[in-house]
């Protein structure tokens, strides 16, 4: 009998089948990264990187979350005249290092890594303009927390004007975000854009109008006219925005999880 021939290296191979996948050896079942890499029956390159990328993601939002939980916690606190508590003031710091690690956590996928799905903030497809509104938000972060130094030490003015810079350091962060996700959906229609994607762009709308506010908040404080206690009003009404942002953000990475989930490749 004559043995059988290899396939010709330039005939196209059909696509591997779960069964053909299980035929082989299991050292050509793993994908190799450095130490073997635990994988899902059937997962690809892509999803795997998706994967991860989907976890980071619900990472980094989750603090996301849980800083503007404590930075509502710190308003209550400011409105009710019990701001320079000590437990006031260490709530503000948890609340701003959690932002801070959040906008951290973002900016490393993007180091170390390319963005295969948008998500959040992050719907560009470009690692540079992704880092720089990572940046951006950490800047943002940063300077709340000097500004907040120079409140405790009684120095209003300068406390109002570091926080305006911050206010439109924020400001632009939304316009770039904006930016980039409405380019998306025009690429891929309304119809075509997932769902996920559709929340995401609600939540950044909802943050470009929290910003706006923002703005104009930072304005009145520094502004010579006597608004009493329109200014405390108004701050306390911005940082709930920002939280049901953030409930958003996280919601749509649930989302993602889920779908991974269900293919069996979300979690190796």
């Amino acid at each position: 009998m004559e043995e059988a021939t290899d396939q010709q290296p330039n005939q196209l191979s059909p696509p591997l089948q779960n069964d053909d996948i299980e035929s082989k050896p299991a050292q050509q079942q793993s994908l190799v990264r450095g130490d073997a890499v635990r994988r899902s029956k059937g997962s690809t390159v892509e999803q795997e990187k998706e994967g991860y990328l989907n976890r980071r993601s619900f990472i980094a939002n989750f603090l996301l979350l849980l800083g503007y939980t404590f930075g509502l916690w710190f308003q209550v606190y400011e409105f009710l005249g019990r701001d320079r508590t000590s437990i006031a003031i260490t709530v503000y710091f948890v609340a701003f290092v959690l932002l801070i690690l959040s906008g951290l956590l973002e900016l490393s996928v993007d180091i170390f890594s390319t963005r295969s799905v948008g998500h959040g903030r992050y719907h560009s497809t470009s690692e540079r303009w992704n880092r720089f509104i990572s940046l951006l938000f950490i800047s943002a972060g940063i300077l709340d927390i000097i500004a907040f130094v120079y409140w405790m030490q009684r120095e209003p003015v300068t406390e109002r004007q570091v926080l305006l810079v911050s206010a439109y350091v924020l400001f632009v962060m939304a316009v770039i975000v904006m930016y980039f996700q409405i380019v998306e959906v025009k690429k891929d229609s309304w119809s075509g854009t997932l769902l996920s994607d559709k929340v995401d762009l609600v939540a950044n709308g909802i943050v470009l109008a929290a910003t706006i506010l923002g703005v104009v908040l930072r304005h009145m404080e520094l502004s010579s006219n006597d608004y009493g206690d329109a200014t405390d009003r108004l701050e306390l009404a911005t940082v709930p925005i920002w939280l049901f942002s953030s409930m958003l953000y996280t919601f749509t990475d649930l989302l993602r999880l889920q779908i991974m989930i269900n293919e069996g490749n979300a979690w190796y």
